[in-house]
């Protein structure tokens, strides 16, 4: 059988096929790969701000653990010093009641003795005639007018 000439360009169109499916692989891998990449950077990316949000997560929630500690400690202060003020103020009330009961009874003694000074002008005054005295007395001189 001979060759017929016709048949060298089948063979020539499929080798270039052959090497275009082979390009073509080759291309699609490339991409395959390229697009691995990106997928596996945008993981990292992803990854790294998950570690970056966790790390401010932590760190925030640390710093509000710590002023709420500060606002404890400053409120445990303010009790601190509204009770000794507390009880500062019962003691300064308690002298001033103290005061106010000493200055009662000694008022109490002085009504006492102006209660026994009157009973005794009382007593004087019941001993005594209730007439008026004979004694002369200034002259009124009645003249008219």
């Amino acid at each position: 059988m001979s060759t017929w000439p016709p048949r060298r360009p089948a063979r020539d169109a499929h080798d270039r096929l052959a090497e275009a499916v082979e390009a073509h692989a080759a291309e699609l891998e490339r991409v395959r790969a390229d697009a691995q990449a990106s997928v596996d950077a945008a993981a990292a990316d992803r990854d790294a701000a998950i570690a970056r949000a966790e790390a401010d997560k932590a760190a925030a929630i640390e710093a509000a653990r710590e002023r709420a500690s500060r606002a404890e400690a400053e409120a445990q202060e303010a009790i601190k010093r509204a009770r000794a003020d507390a009880a500062s103020l019962v003691r300064a009330a308690e002298a001033e009641v103290g005061q106010h009961q000493e200055a009662a009874a000694q008022a109490a003694q002085r009504a006492a003795a102006a209660d026994a000074r009157a009973e005794r002008a009382d007593a004087e005054t019941a001993s005594r005639p209730r007439w008026p005295s004979r004694r002369p007395g200034p002259a009124i001189a009645l003249t008219r007018r």
